[in-house]
């Protein structure tokens, strides 16, 4: 009996050590996830500001074209 229930606990601490790896990796996981949105959302910022300022050159570009 004692034999079993020292096997019981030895699986028991495996499962723990293995949730905990898991639980690791799920962190690591998330942490990336969070950095790669940050690097979007900068991109996605940078696009916007380089179209707005296309399309102000856009409208300048016409202007100068009605002018001539």
């Amino acid at each position: 009996y004692k034999a079993l229930k020292m096997e019981e606990g030895r699986r028991n601490r495996a499962i723990i050590i293995k949730l905990e790896d898991l639980y690791q990796d799920y962190q690591s996981f998330l942490t990336l996830l969070n950095h790669e949105k940050r690097k979007l959302a900068t991109a996605e910022e940078r696009f916007k500001t380089k179209s707005e300022m296309l399309g102000r050159h856009d409208g300048i570009v016409e202007k100068i074209e009605e002018q001539h």
